[in-house]
């Protein structure tokens, strides 16, 4: 049995999840077809971020309606290509950046794979992600994620940024077991038996999937019914690990979604609500 750490928002999504929060690049300097929104569009490293300006201070920046303190910070794959050995910082400000602003978390970011994200530059996935959470008690409106000048004709790229705080769930059985790379669906854009009898396969993808059953007590019932209806509802991606403080388990960290049609159907027992959900990886990497 496991209590898995997951992040299941986005405050840099100011689209669908928080469409009263302000997301932007303050200096304004976009590339054309790397817009700032990008970071938060989902679709991993098909689309990026990146500004003009090269070896100089960039910012991505997170104006929230309400204060709040986060606590887990992602990038997803692909960045770490361009921003490996670089120094990022998490900022909080009182005043929307005007004169405050305040480094809650700084690190360089990894070259090579491992690492816990409790650890002070965070833990880099075998995939290529990037992730960091930590305990800061500044409670704000406005966040920022600021990456220091790179270095001569060098701008930084960022693929997907996620800020938010962690979600604990509920005590919860695997399908899949404890196996850190989980159950795996392998597809392929062609896979035709040619008239020679010849298996003929192209582009194989890998979709890992998870399966999870909670048994909930009823205490349990409400906070985990609030949190599951938001992700029914926008189905909005999920990082997810199934133990963080585990080395192996953090480095196979991965984005989840509900594949298409859900049900979700708590059956009631006498003890407690039984319940099976199904999430899949969200867009894997294909192999050539």
């Amino acid at each position: 049995m496991a209590t898995p750490l997951a992040l299941i928002d986005n405050w840099f999504d100011n689209t669908v999840l928080h469409p009263a929060f302000i997301v932007s690049n303050p200096d304004a300097d976009d590339n054309v077809g790397q817009e700032a929104f990008r970071v938060a569009d989902n679709l991993r490293d098909l689309t990026e971020w990146s500004p003009a300006a090269t070896n100089a201070i960039r910012k991505l920046r997170i104006l929230r309606d309400s204060n709040a303190t986060p606590n887990i910070l992602f990038l997803d794959r692909g960045t770490q290509n361009v921003l490996g050995g670089k120094t990022v910082r998490l900022q909080s400000s009182t005043d929307s950046f005007g004169a405050v602003t305040t480094d809650e978390v700084v690190c360089t970011i990894p070259t090579t794979v491992g690492g816990l994200p409790s650890d002070a530059n965070g833990c880099l996935t075998k995939e290529g992600v990037w992730w960091k959470t930590f305990t800061i008690s500044n409670n704000r409106a406005g966040w920022q994620f600021s990456i220091d000048a790179m270095g001569a004709s060098l701008a930084p790229l960022i693929t997907g940024l996620y800020l938010g705080t962690a979600y604990r769930w509920p005590a919860a059985y695997l399908d899949s077991g404890t196996a850190p790379d989980y159950a795996r669906n392998i597809t392929y854009t062609k896979n035709a038996m040619s008239r020679g009898g010849v298996r003929v396969k192209m582009r194989p993808r890998s979709h890992r999937s998870l399966m999870m059953k909670f048994p909930l007590e009823g205490v349990d019932y409400a906070g985990f019914e609030a949190v599951v209806t938001n992700q029914l509802e926008y189905n909005h991606p999920m990082w997810f690990c199934l133990d963080e403080a585990d080395a192996t388990q953090a480095g196979v960290t991965g984005l989840w979604q509900l594949p298409n049609d859900t049900l979700y159907d708590p059956q009631l027992s006498p003890l407690h609500r039984e319940i099976d959900l199904t999430w899949e990886e969200v867009i894997p990497l294909v192999r050539m």
